[in-house]
């Protein structure tokens, strides 16, 4: 994350990084994507289906 952001990301002082120590339960990351589809029914062998 540092090697991609490294300018935006917060400063702690070291007083706050005491204070934050042990305060997350859980972290958790949702990663989204998108996936784009056409009809292509002149190509698809309908004895697969």
């Amino acid at each position: 994350m540092k090697s991609s952001v490294n300018a935006r990301l917060p400063r702690f002082t070291e007083e706050e990084s005491k204070k934050l120590q042990g305060s997350l339960d859980f972290v958790g990351l949702n990663y989204y994507t998108a996936y784009y589809v056409q009809n292509a029914s002149e190509e698809l062998d309908p004895s697969l289906r």
